[in-house]
C-alpha cells in the first residue's frame, strides 16, 4: 500500500472517530432535563431549607420555647421575626443550638421589641439542632410571633 493511501486511511479513521465522539457528546448534551419532584416544606432543596419555628396562629401568653429542628447540613441561617403586640410590653427572642436536641446553648438574640414590627437576624449555624425561645415581659397578655428561618449553604 502506498504512503498516500495509508495517510488517507488514517485520516478516514480519525474523521470517523471524531464524528462518533461528537455524536455521543451531542446526545449527552441534548438529553432532556427532568423536572424536580415536589419536596415537602422544611426539607433541603438545592442548598437551602425553610423552617417555621413559631407561628402567628398561636397567641403566646407566657414565655415559649419551640421544638428543636435539625439544621446541621447548612452554614448560615437568615431569620425573620414578625411580632404583633396587643398590650405594651417587651418581647425578646433567643436562638439556641444543640448537638443532641436536649442540651441547649443560647446563641443569637433578636433585638427586644416593644411594638409591632419585623426583625431580621443572620448568623452562622452551630450545632446540629436549632430552636427559638420567645420571652415576654408581661405574662397573660397575648403576643403573636411568626419566626421563619431560611438555612443555606455558605456559598448561597
Amino acid at each position: 500500500m502506498s504512503t498516500v493511501k495509508r495517510l488517507i486511511n488514517v485520516a478516514a479513521v480519525f474523521v470517523l472517530a471524531l464524528a462518533i465522539g461528537m455524536s455521543i457528546t451531542l446526545a449527552v448534551v441534548a438529553a432532556p432535563v427532568a423536572e424536580p419532584a415536589a419536596v415537602p416544606a422544611s426539607q433541603a432543596v438545592g442548598g437551602w431549607a425553610d423552617y417555621l419555628l413559631h407561628s402567628a396562629t398561636v397567641s403566646i401568653t407566657a414565655d415559649a420555647t419551640g421544638t428543636g429542628r435539625v439544621i446541621a447540613d447548612y452554614g448560615v441561617a437568615d431569620c425573620y421575626q414578625i411580632v404583633d403586640i396587643g398590650t405594651a410590653q417587651r418581647v425578646t427572642t433567643t436562638m439556641a443550638h444543640s448537638p443532641d436536641n436536649s442540651n441547649w446553648v443560647d446563641g443569637m438574640v433578636f433585638p427586644g421589641r416593644q411594638a409591632d414590627g419585623v426583625d431580621y437576624l443572620s448568623f452562622p449555624i452551630t450545632g446540629t439542632y436549632i430552636r427559638a425561645s420567645v420571652d415576654i415581659m408581661t405574662a397573660g397578655t397575648g403576643v403573636t410571633v411568626t419566626l421563619r428561618c431560611t438555612a443555606k449553604d455558605k456559598s448561597n
